[in-house]
């Protein structure tokens, strides 16, 4: 199977930031959910962003080549201070049972100032 170009985005709200590995050891991979809907429109709130990012980054793990179990850690962006069990709820919900480390940070702003959140998925599969 051809690997994915490592710099092309999977879809218009995610991106690979990049890419290691060799023939023998494992492949490294990291992917962005952002909490747009196809159409770019943000979804409405934290929580149905946090929802959307979830299935963003999903969809890149997909399109990668990747599976959930893969997903060995995650970094969560918020905006909003406050959310930190809101976050532990969708993320528990949305991981159906996969467990993988997870960061969690409240910043500034994000690339898109309707944007609430973002979430960053480390990869890491056996070559």
């Amino acid at each position: 199977m051809a690997r994915p170009d490592p710099l092309k985005p999977f879809s218009p709200t995610s991106a690979v930031v990049r890419t290691s590995g060799s023939a023998t050891g494992p492949e490294r991979r990291v992917v962005l959910g952002q909490p747009a809907k196809a159409d770019g429109a943000p979804e409405e709130g934290m929580e149905a962003q946090m929802r959307r990012a979830w299935i963003d980054l999903f969809d890149a793990i997909k399109a990668a080549g990747y599976e959930k179990r893969h997903l060995v850690k995650t970094t969560v962006c918020v905006t909003e201070g406050g959310h930190l069990k809101l976050f532990r709820a969708v993320r528990d919900r949305m991981m159906c049972g996969h467990v993988a480390a997870s960061a969690y940070l409240h910043v500034g702003g994000l690339g898109a100032p309707t944007h609430l959140v973002e979430i960053e998925g480390e990869l890491v599969r056996r070559a």
